[in-house]
């Protein structure tokens, strides 16, 4: 039997399988979905890009906020609302906070180790035990809040003085946070060999979370097809993002173990975590959960806030009414002789209603990462199978006009009441960070970070379209990049500081 030959009998014997299990055990119809083909079910229709606006239009067409797909076998099964993913995620969360095993990401990829991707049980337990303790706890959050008011300081001295490299900047500043807050290292200005590291990890993640992008993930036996074999190119491609992913979980560590051994005891999550733990636990286990969950701070953290902030700044040079606004507040609270600090949320509502706008106007991550259902359930009337990919549409939730009106156009305005946040409006958090056991864990940091970094570019420099030598504004592309994370197309813009003034407290800040 040739190795076609095989596949065909075995996609046979699964697609008889299904049929055998629907007959005998579901009483009650799937979700609403496409028509299926024999044996591939809904393969084709599975899309890979704009993943989450079409599957609105599908669950428009069917009338359905929650639809499913049968993708060979494995059902996924979409929330087009905040309604279907509170009922799910949130209300039944004991049987749909498990994560599927994707063969690409978790195995050849090698992130298998990470909190975003680990199974419902112990180990991931304990990760977020740990994360709990570095991202929410008294100390670690004032440790983090230094860190992150310093660095944005560094990165205002950048903007001055390299302004055309802003998106570098950002990428640049978020990195070296997790860096500084995780391993204690304090990064090169350039060039940052940690910085490299974590940023090629990244990739591996943002390439192979969407569903259905690699067939490998329907068909696990596809892991044993050779690299060079036509057809495997994924398997070139996981051997690159696993090359990375491992250095990404033991290189920084490694580093920071030999200053320990030298009598240094840097004041960062690592340290914390080994003086907590590793009093109270032993051997090689809870050493690698400390070096996931170190690990996993940059995967979970810093290419979600540097593409928030890329929209931020993509948003500012389209909406200059908005920048207007909000250096009407920032002027009043701070005159012109101090830089913002996280001290000064409460007063400037304006702020946080633009760091909420970012998060909604172009969600990072558009299509949550799936959550694996444990149990048969049951929902409006509709039976969803044991094992279904269960999968939030974050863009949908975010766009939908019944609560954000206009929601393509950019408005911090929309979270005001006169002066005051608008508690009334559905905060774009309750979707932007995930949803049950699997929210994220660093999302307030992750929010102090966005607040202070909007807050103190906007008090001192103004950002507006590029112009040509003839004097014409160029009107920056707005579209997104491909992937899982969803970053705004590079573009350029125009980015200088307000007054001489506010260089010098800018210079003053980075020397600080």
């Amino acid at each position: 039997m040739t190795a076609l030959e095989f596949l065909a009998a075995l996609l046979t014997v699964a697609s008889l399988a299904r049929w055998w299990y629907r007959r005998t055990h579901l009483k009650l119809p799937l979700p609403p979905g496409p028509p299926r083909l024999p044996i591939i079910g809904n393969v084709f229709d599975v899309p890979v890009e704009r993943a989450s606006e079409a599957y609105l239009e599908m669950g428009q067409k069917l009338c359905s906020d929650t639809i499913c797909l049968d993708a060979m076998g494995t059902y996924i099964v979409v929330l087009n609302s905040l309604s279907a993913a509170t009922d799910l995620l949130e209300k039944r969360s004991t049987v749909y906070s498990d994560r599927p095993w994707m063969t690409m990401l978790s195995e050849l990829v090698g992130l298998g180790w990470s909190l975003p991707l680990l199974p419902y049980g112990d180990a991931w337990k304990m990760g977020r035990r740990m994360f709990h303790q570095e991202m929410s706890t008294g100390p670690a959050v004032a440790r983090n809040r230094r860190v992150e008011q310093q660095e944005t300081r560094i990165l205002l001295s950048r903007l001055l003085n390299e302004p055309q490299e802003f998106l570098h900047h950002i990428r640049h500043m978020a990195g070296a946070i997790i860096i500084q807050t995780a391993y204690g290292i304090e990064v090169q200005s350039k060039d940052d060999p940690y910085v490299h590291i974590a940023e090629k990890a990244i990739e591996g993640p943002s390439a192979a979370s969407t569903p259905g992008k690699y067939l490998v993930d329907a068909l696990p036996i596809l892991k044993y097809v050779p690299s060079w074999f036509p057809g495997g190119q994924f398997k070139r491609e996981a051997a690159e993002f696993r090359n990375w992913a491992d250095a990404l979980l033991n290189v920084p560590f490694d580093a920071l173990s030999r200053r320990i051994a030298q009598g240094e005891n840097p004041d960062c999550a690592a340290t914390s975590l080994l003086e907590t733990f590793g009093k109270t636990s032993s051997g090689t286990d809870i050493k690698h959960h400390i070096k996931t969950t170190l690990a996993t701070m940059y995967i979970a953290g810093a290419d979600t806030v540097v593409s928030t902030l890329a929209t931020f700044f993509l948003a500012m040079v389209l909406y200059p009414e908005v920048q207007e606004a909000a250096r009407k507040e920032l002027d009043a609270a701070l005159g012109d002789n101090r830089l913002p600090s996280l001290s000064d949320q409460a007063a400037m509502p304006y702020i946080s209603a633009i760091v909420k706008e970012s998060l909604r106007w172009k969600p990072v991550v558009p299509l949550n990462f799936p959550h694996r259902l444990t149990e048969d359930d049951t929902y409006r009337g509709y039976h969803i199978p044991r094992g279904s990919f269960v999968v939030a549409n974050n863009w949908a939730i975010l766009h939908d006009e019944n609560i954000y009106s206009n929601p393509s156009t950019f408005n911090p305005s929309r979270f005001m009441k006169g002066n005051e946040l608008d508690a009334d409006i559905q905060d774009p958090a309750v979707a932007a960070f995930g949803f049950g056991r699997r929210i994220c864990p660093g999302r307030a940091m992750a929010q102090d970070l966005l607040w202070i970094t909007i807050a103190s570019v906007l008090a001192t420099f103004t950002i507006s379209k590029e112009v040509d030598s003839e004097g014409n504004e160029i009107m920056p592309e707005t579209a997104s990049l491909p992937g899982f994370l969803r970053h705004p197309k590079p573009f350029r813009c125009t980015i200088k500081v307000r007054s001489t003034v506010h260089a010098a407290m800018v210079e003053e800040s980075a020397r600080e």
